[in-house]
This record gives C-alpha cells, structure tokens and sequence, in this order.
C-alpha cells in the first residue's frame, strides 16, 4: 500500500466508526430472521435545469422463498444543486406474507461535499395505503449516509448510513404509533463512471413488531445511475 493510500485509509478511519457505531445503534434484544439479500437499481435523470426524474426498482429475497418488490418514482425540484424536494409514489405488491401496498411520499434531499466526504441527508415522510388496513398509514423516515474515498482517484469508497423509521398514527390491522424499525449500513461503493456507481454492503435491519422484535441480516448489492 502507498504512503498517499495510507494517509487516507487513516484519515478514513473517524467515518469508519462513525458505520460502526450506527450498526450498534440497532436494539440487541431481537429474534433473528433468515439472511436477505436486497438489489436496489436506481436513477436519478436530469429533466431541465432545476427538475429531475427519479425512478427505483428494488428485489428483496431470502429463505424459504421469501421475495419483496419495491417499484419507487418521484420528481424532484431542486432549490439550490445540492438541496432537492420530492413528490413520489412507490407500490410494494403483495408477495409470501406481505400484504400489497401503495404509497404516497414527500422528500428533502440534501447532497453536498464538505472536502472529500460526501454527506446525504434525506427526510422522507410516506402515507402507506395497506391492503385490509382501515386508515392511512403515516411514517417518517431519517437517512443521514456518508461516503468517503479510500484512494485519489476517487473511484473506491466507503459508505455508510443509518436510517430510523417512526410510524405517527395508530391504524386498525395496520401499524401502530412509534418506532418501527432502523436500518444500519456499512459498505464500499465503486464510482465505475461519473454516471454509474456500484455498492456492495451488509444491512442490520431492526424491526420493532407488536409481538416480537425482528432481527435481519441482509447483504445488499446496488447500482444507481446519474443521468
């Protein structure tokens, strides 16, 4: 390893564990659920000057055949090149023991380099429309990730994020007002071009349920492109 890799490995090593410390922020006391494995595929398109288009399709898979699809799109107004507000629709079909849902969101996406990390925050707040629940399901979700290069060329990265959700209202045979679950990431990123990147990278998702606490460890490989 050369001396200029080196010096950024160490300078690395206070985000390393801060993604450390986010996978423990996750409760212990939990039942553990089969490994999962998550493929995010995502696009961010230009549309005009301050308008952009974004689209999402994510496969989750894990034992005994569990499968979940996520189909997310939204358009995004950006008040300054870094700061972005959504409105999107996002539809969660009906799979094994998950019940078809659709949603209607709002969000805040901040994206901004402060020297070489890069810092994403994202505010989403969604109204989940549940198969058989009576009401409106209200959630707010928190990311705050980071990214920072492990060599100058700035291809290779680590990355990290921590994710809280909370459900605000009580909905019959739906979710119940309070934390429902976090999701705590860490990972390495590859920036194959300025438009194209690829992260590999264990997940802790923590589910607070009414009658137990879930537990799932989930190995998640996404591509994203910057059009």
């Amino acid at each position: 390893m050369s001396v200029g890799v080196s010096a950024r490995v160490c300078r690395a090593l206070p985000v390393v564990t801060l993604g450390m410390l986010a996978l423990w922020v996750s409760p212990a006391r939990a039942v553990d659920k089969d490994a999962q494995v998550w493929v995010p595929i995502t696009a961010r398109i230009k549309l005009a000057d301050r308008w952009k288009l974004y689209l999402e399709g994510q496969q989750r898979m894990g034992g005994n055949g569990m499968r979940q699809e996520v189909i997310r799109s939204a358009i995004g107004y950006y008040l300054k090149p870094y700061w972005g507000l959504y409105l999107g629709y996002g539809w969660n079909p009906s799979f094994n023991d998950f019940r078809n849902e659709n949603r209607v969101y709002q969000e805040s996406l901040f994206d901004q380099h402060f020297g070489d990390l890069r810092l994403i925050n994202r505010t989403r707040l969604e109204q989940r429309f549940i198969e058989d629940a009576q009401g409106v399901a209200i959630r707010l979700r928190h990311m705050i990730k980071v990214l920072y290069p492990l060599e100058h060329t700035h291809h290779l990265f680590f990355s990290a994020y921590d994710e809280p959700f909370a459900d605000l209202n009580n909905v019959t045979n739906g979710p119940r007002a309070g934390f429902d679950q976090n999701r705590a990431y860490v990972g390495f990123r590859y920036q194959v071009t300025h438009a194209v990147g690829v992260e590999l990278a264990y997940m802790n998702q923590f589910q607070n349920k009414t009658t137990e606490d879930i537990s799932s460890n989930n190995a998640v490989v996404s591509l994203d492109f910057s059009l």
